[in-house]
């Protein structure tokens, strides 16, 4: 960046992607006249465009400026490129104290598709990784929902679990809590009730497919066994030396054709089952990996 300058108010305009569109007039009166009692503490940042100045950070100190009739403000011009800007930009917003868990949401989330990592975007904001995550999960409400949590009338807690559910089932909820006066642990429970029976199929899938598995390596033990058994049985029926298949019973080598088809077939049921289940446990760390 440059040396502090002297803009003029009229030549600068604020960022029409500026993620943070609601300002307390409260709140900006009383920096409005912070700003006239103590003058301005830190420049505004902007960038030049051909019409003049788009604010990268520092919108409210310009709005307050513009309350006090300020005819010119100190600026720092930035001199990175637009996508660099609206990184500072987003970073300047999420690290104020005085967004709403929604409006600190949607800046986490425009960061990601910015190209950081929740790692970065942690270390830059200081704060924990794992919440960043967390909150970021509120997005998923319903458009209603978001507006409760960001008017401070619906807990994130509540809202995060509300964004597990389909836009029905969050309805659902949305419905029941505007008739029903319930505590935040009364509030997610309710979620999680709506949870379980939107979920009731695939969990019913689940447990039908843990028991198939279990049963399957039930049988594939019982299988080696068998075949371990049945190897003992061969060696002591050609006097314990080296196995010669014509020399030995035929209903034992039918027995024994029959228990190693019968484990091969096991074997490859249980080879597809963990490859399906290995192939989810990829999904899963790619998205992960997609959102930090």
């Amino acid at each position: 960046m440059n040396d502090v300058i002297e803009l003029p108010l009229v030549a600068i305009r604020p960022d029409p992607a500026q993620p943070r569109k609601v300002f307390d007039e409260g709140k900006l009166g009383a920096l409005a006249q912070s700003m006239q009692s103590q003058g301005l503490q830190q420049p505004i940042v902007v960038r030049q465009v051909p019409e003049g100045y788009l604010i990268v950070a520092g919108e409210r100190r310009w709005r307050a400026a513009e309350m006090q009739g300020w005819e010119t403000i100190p600026a720092l011009v930035f001199d990175g490129d637009e996508r660099a800007a609206k990184k500072a930009q987003l970073l300047e917003n999420v690290v104020r104290e005085d967004l709403n868990p929604v409006e600190e949401a949607q800046g986490y989330r425009a960061l990601m598709d910015e190209g950081m990592s929740v790692g970065e975007i942690a270390a830059a904001v200081g704060k924990n990784a794992g919440l960043i995550t967390w909150l970021v999960g509120i997005l998923k409400c319903r458009a209603e929902a978001l507006d409760l949590v960001a008017k401070g009338q619906l807990k994130p807690t509540v809202a995060w679990h509300m964004g597990r559910l389909s836009p029905d089932g969050q309805l659902r909820v949305l419905r029941h809590l505007a008739t029903t006066e319930l505590t935040t642990a009364q509030a997610v429970a309710v979620c999680e009730a709506v949870w379980a029976q939107e979920n009731q199929g695939q969990m019913m899938e689940q447990a039908a497919l843990d028991q198939k598995q279990q049963r399957g390596r039930r049988t594939l033990v019982e299988v080696l066994q068998s075949l371990n058994e049945l190897n003992g049985r061969l060696r002591r029926t050609v006097n314990g030396n080296a196995l010669s298949l014509p020399e030995v019973a035929p209903d034992l080598v039918e027995e024994a054709v029959q228990r190693i088809d019968l484990a091969i077939r096991d074997l490859g049921w249980l080879r597809r089952q963990m490859k399906e289940r290995q192939a989810v446990v990829r999904l899963k760390m790619e998205v992960q990996g997609g959102t930090r």
